[in-house]
């Protein structure tokens, strides 16, 4: 991050080997000293809140059981997926329709299930998931991660947490 008007580097953010663009956000006031991965951004509503487990931050909108569906519709946006947390039956299988209405790339991506796709402008993707047998399976924005755009498949009654899968 770089503050324009003092010409100086305020926080470096981890963009991994292959960067696809970067957002320049205005800040002011108090917002302009604070390191923008420790902010979570908000849903424009403001019925968001930001939550932080393990060290990872949570742009929280809520938990959805989903233990009786095949098929969920989530929403990928600046910068929060929505729901945040979603509850399903150990083993359960679930497809997703992640639909963006942002103008920004965002990608959902679960390591543990070798899921890794990116979200077009204002498109959407579907995929294939796999509650744990237990616990707890974070899933991300490869890109917006550190901005609070994270979120968990709790297995059965399994509580958010810091610990990934």
């Amino acid at each position: 991050m770089v503050d324009l008007a003092n010409r100086a580097v305020t926080a470096t953010i981890a963009v991994g080997s292959a960067p696809r663009k970067i957002a320049v956000q205005p800040v002011s006031g108090a917002a302009a000293t604070t390191p923008a991965p420790m902010r979570a951004a908000g849903a424009p509503s403001g019925t968001s809140k930001s939550i932080t487990l393990g060290g990872v931050t949570y742009a929280d909108h809520g938990t959805k059981d989903v233990r009786t569906r095949a098929r969920l519709e989530l929403e990928a946006d600046d910068y929060y997926f929505s729901p945040t947390f979603l509850r399903g039956k150990p083993g359960q299988k679930l497809t997703l329709v992640v639909e963006s209405e942002a103008s920004t790339l965002h990608n959902i991506s679960l390591p543990a299930l070798g899921i890794d796709k990116d979200i077009p402008p204002k498109g959407k993707v579907q995929v294939d998931v796999t509650f744990p047998a237990s616990g707890v399976l974070a899933f991300s924005c490869k890109f917006h991660g550190p901005l609070g755009m994270n979120g968990q498949l709790l297995a059965g009654d399994a509580a958010p947490s810091g610990a990934r899968s």
